[in-house]
């Protein structure tokens, strides 16, 4: 074979053709699809907040059913009353209440974690585990060991620190009065102007005393509450004063 003379090689190029430009994006073609990418994002990002925050909700729901028919058990095997109450400073690492506290305020991380003990409470032996006891959206709880506080309205103070139980048939209108609830102990000196520090904060011993105590809205500006019929939902805090669900319905604090 004859080796090819310039004139051949010339005559080859020109068959094949000027060389292709490759595809590919320029610079403003780039910017225009991260910027379409980031109004996605920004769109869609509420939507996966929301989702996630109903599945907590459904989690804590279920959580105080949970507590709630353990209270009917209890019930139904101690004469049919309703275990005690242990609260404030003077109820801590006192025995004998539906939950037990070793410290308060209980939700004071400072103090070191896991301030309650679910197991040392007379309610623990109804329970499948300490899990029951944390809302997943109360990041105070998680630490301190407990999210839900009991309704004050539904004992009698028997001394400092310790209430004692009344019997579930004294209560009228069980569907209406309030059993458990999520409760925002908020310390002095804490801004709540934004109404932030009420999803923030938890409860600090366990139980809700009615006129002093605040509740939580960490759940789309509600909480979620068990009542003496078993039933649970979710609430907003103005549901609860103006149906009276503290008083069994009746008008009162």
């Amino acid at each position: 074979m004859k080796p090819m003379t310039p004139e051949h090689t010339s005559v080859v190029v020109a068959a094949r053709g000027p060389a292709r430009r490759q595809p590919g994006f320029t610079l403003v073609e780039l910017l225009t699809v991260i910027s379409i990418i980031g109004i996605l994002a920004g769109m869609m990002f509420p939507v996966f907040t929301n989702v996630m925050e109903n599945g907590r909700r459904a989690s804590c729901l279920n959580n105080i059913k949970q507590l709630s028919a353990a209270f009917v058990m209890y019930g139904n095997e101690s004469g049919n009353m309703l275990p005690n109450c242990t609260y404030g400073g003077s109820g801590a690492a006192m025995e004998g209440g539906w939950i037990y506290y070793s410290r308060y305020p209980a939700n004071d991380a400072s103090a070191g974690p896991k301030a309650f003990s679910p197991r040392l409470g007379s309610l623990f032996p109804y329970i499948k585990g300490p899990g029951a006891y944390i809302c997943p959206s109360d990041p105070q709880g998680k630490t301190s060991g407990n999210s839900y506080s009991i309704n004050s309205n539904l004992f009698q103070a028997a001394g400092p620190g310790f209430a004692t139980s009344r019997m579930l048939s004294s209560f009228v209108w069980t569907s209406r009065w309030l059993l458990l609830c999520e409760e925002a102990s908020i310390p002095s000196g804490v801004d709540n102007s934004s109404g932030a520090a009420l999803q923030r904060y938890g409860t600090d011993d366990g139980c809700l005393l009615v006129g002093t105590d605040t509740f939580s809205t960490r759940h789309s500006g509600g909480l979620i509450c068990a009542f003496l019929d078993g039933h649970a939902k979710w609430c907003r805090p103005e549901e609860i004063t103006a149906k009276h669900y503290l008083t069994g319905g009746i008008g009162g604090s």
